[in-house]
């Protein structure tokens, strides 16, 4: 049995100690789980749909009588994954009972630190993802440096390109808030919010993910920060808001960093991924700088090893 993660680090996640199982095993965060959560949500009798329709019916209704919900995949590092996803929940609808046509909406950043909008193979993955009916949505980057005027410059440019791929227009967008207090970016988003309203953009962001008739499940730094997407079942909510970004699910079960590493994005911008990411984690997770460790192995493995194939004992274990 792997160690769980310690008490420090379930403090900042906002965990009880000892954490449950459910939230950081890597059995949770396989292809396969996540179709059987997926399905589960079917047979629950929730009906999936776009981010945009969702995110506008939910703060209109509180009947638990008509259920809904939505994928929303913030694409951080690896577009080839977020096909992997796209075909996992797409075969989730076909194998589910009764049957239904699932599909998520996926967010692309101009700022990723593994992967370009201009490079040909990301062109590919959203132009595959657009084809086969999934949602296309812009995330921006949030930093310490970061201005209104500089994320709305972002969000345009980054619109036109996507909006080049697919020939539609973009609705729905997220944030990258890595190192970023979550006061600076509810700030800063309402700055840019007259620009959202005119271009009609829905975030993950707004505030029906908040709302009481709102379940949200998200991951996070390889766990599910805010509880078990099947808590939102048992809680009979009547809108699911289901936040899965692409890098922590895997094939078979893998410890969170090395989710992340075995990416071909990640692993061709290990340098990029550390300064951009990894160091600047608000938990004590990943990284070597500004950093602590979880458990007392991780010690062991600083400056001895790639981040890939060092940190086998990070938060899950």
């Amino acid at each position: 049995m792997p160690s769980r993660p310690n008490r420090s680090f379930c403090a900042q996640a906002g965990f009880e100690h000892p954490a449950p199982e459910d939230l950081w095993h890597p059995r949770e965060f396989t292809f396969g789980r996540l179709q059987e959560v997926l399905r589960s949500f079917v047979s629950a009798g929730y009906m999936f749909g776009s981010f945009d329709n969702v995110a506008s019916m939910a703060p209109r209704s509180a009947s638990a009588d008509s259920k809904m919900a939505t994928i929303a995949v913030p694409v951080c590092f690896s577009p080839s994954q977020a096909v992997k996803i796209a075909e996992t929940i797409a075969q989730a609808g076909t194998t589910a009972q009764p049957q239904q046509l699932i599909r998520g909406t996926f967010f692309f950043e101009a700022n990723s630190p593994s992967y370009r909008l201009d490079d040909p193979r990301t062109h590919e993955a959203i132009a595959e993802l657009h084809n086969n009916g999934h949602q296309i949505g812009v995330m921006l980057g949030v930093t310490v440096d970061s201005t209104a005027a500089k994320l709305e410059n972002e969000l345009v440019q980054t619109m036109r390109t996507l909006m080049t791929i697919t020939g539609l227009p973009i609705a729905a967008a997220t944030f990258r808030t890595v190192g970023v207090s979550a006061k600076r970016v509810q700030a800063l988003k309402a700055e840019i919010q007259p620009l959202l309203d005119r271009v009609r953009l829905k975030t993950t962001h707004d505030a029906f993910a908040s709302a009481p008739n709102v379940g949200l499940a998200m991951t996070s730094n390889g766990i599910y920060k805010n509880g078990h997407p099947l808590e939102i079942i048992e809680q009979n909510k009547p809108f699911a808001l289901l936040n899965l970004i692409e890098c922590w699910f895997s094939d078979q079960p893998k410890w969170a960093l090395d989710r992340l590493g075995n990416l071909p994005e990640v692993d061709s911008h290990t340098l990029a991924v550390r300064r951009d990411f990894l160091d600047n984690v608000k938990l004590p997770i990943l990284g070597s700088k500004r950093t602590t460790e979880v458990v007392p192995e991780f010690a062991m493995w600083q400056g001895q090893h790639g981040f890939r194939d060092g940190l086998r004992l990070q938060a899950s274990g």
